[in-house]
């Protein structure tokens, strides 16, 4: 099982400068993936990106000024939910 699912990119609180639309989103497992196991992240509540098995990080496009919630999930090889991280705030201003 899993005890932590963090992002740590960007920071909680963090205010992001002039992205043109470009986030780049970093997270960590404790313990690390396990093989076929994903991460979805949620921006705002919506499914936002599902990376390949084994990533941690990605680029996001689309992410304009205002504020966002970000959120990580796990899930296995069928898709089931293993670990949900805390909602992350953070925003965007130009």
């Amino acid at each position: 099982p899993y005890s932590s699912v963090n992002i740590v990119s960007p920071a909680q609180d963090e205010v992001l400068w002039n992205i043109e639309g470009q986030l780049d989103v970093a997270a960590t497992v404790d313990p690390p993936l396990q093989a076929g196991h994903t991460l979805q992240l949620y921006l705002d509540g919506q499914p936002a990106a599902m990376l390949a098995p084994g990533n941690t990080s990605t680029r996001l496009s689309g992410v304009f000024r205002g504020a966002h919630t970000l959120e990580a999930e796990v899930l296995d090889a069928a898709g089931t939910s293993l670990f949900r991280s805390a909602p992350l705030a953070f925003s965007v201003r130009q």
